[in-house]
């Protein structure tokens, strides 16, 4: 394999015309840095040691020395954050560290800096670089060997020699470093097992953009995502580590799922989560911004606009590290709202309602289920004992469906007991409370199915909810149901969009058996203000 060194010019050009113009500005200002050369009297051979002995251990002066300020399109002096951050690179403790930061901190571009200072000196024998796809990953070995081979600050203080050469993977020894280092390429589509050296495991696997925009937010996919993570994981060696930086940009990230099970204390240990909000006011002085010297602000309002984020949801995800959820127009969160059991009404009529689906082993699929009441007096309708869960046996659905029939007797009266009757819901669901009865003992109360086309029912109820007409139970929005369910009612668009929408079908079927059973007839028979029906651009015709 010695003297095999393939020749990547061409590999530049492309890479150069494949990246957006801001990259590719950035790009060239690092081929810029090829005129960087030391000045005379840092070329004698004294400073030359004095320098190259210095950096072995001294990160930022390597930074320094090695990628002077002509190299960066609009430097700033690095921060603590950015001293903390290539902290982990040195751990020996084989776990996971996930970083989650703000987006425009330079946390990318000061890994590959440091991964550099690795490759010169030696300190891991394997290191591979990944992202969620495999050509990112390829672009940032290309952007090494770019450095390794042009800049005449690193040619001047190092003897550098490609033993191989690839976009996937290079193999490089120093003078400083004469056994080697090898560099892979790594992507969250392929397993990281074998591609190590056979004779030793990674000492480093850095990961960047592993999880964006275009990865699917089905729980499923992020888990299997955080399982990837770890069985790269477990691809380290006994004092290697493992860091994967991204912007949490989504409350449906596996970042954001692993920050939450973090904050619980109930995260694998061997995944530690560190976060870096952009605006943090219980950080001292200056430092309250992640990076004063490119950040100058002395308020969050000033932060957020210094950091150009596009709204508050941009903010919240990109900038904070603290996603939130984003409604659509059909259940938008603003309206929603909680009652108090201190004046909860004693004139509540209703119906309760599943619609029930069972999921392998109680995962994926969620069955929501409620009770639904209106109140003559209070003119406001009321969701009572709500459950959003995933069930794998039928059974378990039946007895946590009794249980809030059961509930809701105590509050009110149960006109209608209702399930889902699509395609072949009624004939299972029948046969499933006849053996539930029989193997309980019980008596089921009589269930109407219902065959509802959701998306030509959910006008009028989404109608109401904009009016401030439903109340859920206090504390609801807290409790992790109470968080799946609202999810599930606030991003839903329609049935067409096919994501997870249980809750939101469960509101708007109740609703409608509450229109059409009369049981609440007074939100459209008996309404105190008028409503508007717009029969042209020009003329409202008034219905009272």
């Amino acid at each position: 394999m010695e003297g095999f060194i393939q020749d990547l010019s061409s590999e530049f050009d492309k890479i150069i015309a494949e990246r957006s113009a801001d990259e590719r500005k950035l790009f060239l200002a690092s081929e810029y840095a090829a005129s960087s050369k030391f000045a005379a009297k840092e070329r004698t051979p004294e400073a030359k040691a004095e320098r190259v002995e210095r950096s072995e251990n001294d990160f930022f002066f390597f930074d320094k020395n090695y990628f002077p300020p002509e190299v960066h399109e609009d430097f700033c002096p690095p921060g603590i954050f950015h001293k903390e951050i290539t902290a982990l690179t040195e751990l020996e403790d084989k776990k996971a560290h996930i970083l989650i930061k703000p987006r425009d901190v330079a946390s990318t571009s000061n890994f590959i800096k440091k991964i550099i200072q690795i490759i010169l000196y030696g300190k891991r024998r394997q290191i591979a670089v990944g992202s969620e796809t495999l050509i990112p990953a390829k672009k940032r070995i290309v952007d090494i060997i770019f450095f390794l081979q042009n800049s005449p600050r690193i040619q001047h203080d190092f003897e550098i020699t490609f033993v191989q050469k690839s976009k996937e993977q290079i193999f490089v020894r120093t003078n400083k470093n004469p056994r080697g280092t090898y560099l892979d390429a790594l992507s969250m589509e392929r397993s990281s097992r074998g591609l190590a050296n056979s004779f030793s495991r990674y000492g480093l696997i850095f990961l960047t953009d592993w999880e964006s925009t275009n990865s699917s937010s089905k729980k499923e996919m992020r888990d299997d995502r955080i399982k990837m993570l770890n069985e790269m994981r477990g691809s380290l060696g006994k004092r290697g580590t493992l860091i994967a930086e991204g912007n949490n940009f989504d409350i449906d990230t596996a970042q954001n799922d692993m920050l939450e099970e973090f904050e619980k204390g109930i995260l694998n240990p061997d995944f530690i989560v560190h976060h870096y909000a952009a605006w943090d006011k219980n950080r001292a002085g200056r430092y309250k911004s992640i990076w004063f010297a490119r950040y100058p602000a002395k308020s969050e309002a000033e932060m957020q606009k210094l950091m150009g984020m596009n709204d508050s949801y941009d903010w919240a995800g990109n900038g904070q590290g603290r996603p939130v959820l984003k409604s659509a127009h059909v259940f938008p969160k603003e309206f929603y709202a909680e009652f108090d059991w201190e004046s909860f009404p004693d004139d509540l009529t209703g119906a309760v309602y599943v619609d029930q689906n069972l999921s392998k082993k109680g995962k994926g699929d969620t069955t929501a289920l409620a009770g639904m009441f209106f109140s003559p007096t209070r003119k406001k309708i009321f969701i009572l004992f709500p459950r959003c869960k995933s069930y794998a046996k039928a059974n378990d659905l039946l007895k946590d469906y009794l249980e809030c029939v059961n509930q809701c007797n105590n509050l009110g009266s149960i006109q209608i007991f209702g399930m889902d009757g699509n395609v072949a819901q009624e004939s299972s669901w029948t046969n499933h409370i006849d053996n539930f009865e029989a193997l309980e003992n019980v008596m089921f109360p009589f269930i109407t199915f219902y065959r509802l086309v959701v998306d030509n029912i959910s006008t009028p109820c989404s109608n109401e909810w904009k009016n401030g007409v439903f109340l859920f139970p206090p504390g609801f929005s807290e409790s992790e149901e109470g968080k799946t369910f609202l999810k599930q009612v606030f991003k839903f668009v329609s049935k067409k969009e096919g994501s997870k929408d249980d809750a939101a079908d469960l509101i708007i079927c109740l609703y409608h058996i509450l229109l059409t059973e009369n049981i609440a007839d007074y939100l459209y028979n008996k309404r105190e203000r008028f409503n508007y029906i717009s029969v042209s651009k020009r003329n409202l015709t008034k219905v009272f």
